[in-house]
């Protein structure tokens, strides 16, 4: 019994180490997508500027991205990143260890 209990922390540390490692990398896709399109917003004066300074119309390049349903795309990858998120937050939230204590609550609350 000793064992396995020994077992079931090394797997649980692991897991959670995992789980961090894990989302760094998630979160740097998030972000690399809401910065994509916040690249590609009108509010950003600098966009219109540097889409100028190629020849080229803002609206042209949002219009192309439309086109090709690029918005759909990197928002795609955002939900699925953030789905995994999800996932590895409610994995780390397993396996740490979780005491119970008894509390005093309002039976009208509960």
């Amino acid at each position: 019994a000793m064992i396995q209990s020994e077992k079931v922390l090394s797997v649980a540390g692991l897991a959670a180490g995992m789980a961090h490692e894990i989302n760094n990398p998630l979160g740097t896709i998030v972000q690399g997508c809401q910065n994509l399109l916040r690249r590609m917003s009108d509010e950003l004066p600098k966009n219109k500027t540097a889409a100028e300074n190629l020849g080229v119309q803002l609206s042209v390049i949002q219009q192309y991205f439309h086109n090709r349903q690029l918005f759909e795309v990197i928002e795609s990858m955002r939900s699925a990143a953030q789905r995994a998120s999800e996932i590895i937050k409610n994995m780390l939230q397993f396996s740490r260890k979780s005491e119970s204590k008894k509390v005093l609550c309002s039976i009208n609350k509960i």
